[in-house]
């Protein structure tokens, strides 16, 4: 059976992910020995902090692409981002700063591990609002949805996907 991962941090030297190129193909000889045959990058976007646009994003992709290719590995490798949610980030998608998943509609989004579910809720509608579908990021993270698994009940009844590690 193959598998598809929607949230990995292959893409060396971009974020807190592989320090390497070969750390990188190391990364994907694991995954594919895993049965892992598709992989989205989706490397960090926090203001602040880690702030992979969609140009260097793409750069570094082509160049591990081209190095899997090389090796033989085969995984397919898709663009994306774990998006950090914050006010202005419609004008990053807009512009194109931002990838989502694979070009689609899909965007992985994380919050604070101590972040209010008011907030998150508030997100997601604002994420729809401007025609993108959430994907939360290791959604057994927030500590509000693991208090109340009703809130994710509703977040998901809304449409919202989510992601576990």
């Amino acid at each position: 059976m193959n598998y598809i991962d929607i949230h990995s941090h292959v893409l060396p030297c971009i974020d807190d992910g592989a320090g390497d190129m070969e750390t990188a193909l190391e990364m994907l000889r694991m995954a594919q020995a895993e049965g892992i045959s598709d992989i989205i990058v989706t490397p960090h976007y926090t203001s602040g902090r880690f702030r992979a646009d969609s140009r260097r994003l793409q750069e570094q992709l082509d160049k591990l692409r081209e190095k899997v290719s090389e090796e033989g590995i085969p995984v397919n490798l898709y663009p994306g981002t774990e998006v950090y949610y914050r006010g202005g980030l419609e004008e990053k998608f807009e512009s194109g700063e931002l990838c989502t998943m694979n070009g689609t509609e899909y965007v992985l989004v994380e919050f604070s591990p101590m972040e209010d579910y008011m907030h998150i809720r508030a997100a997601v509608d604002d994420l729809f609002g401007m025609g993108l579908h959430p994907i939360l990021a290791h959604v057994e993270r927030y500590q509000c949805l693991c208090k109340s698994p009703q809130y994710l009940r509703e977040l998901k009844n809304m449409g919202c996907e989510v992601q576990g590690n």
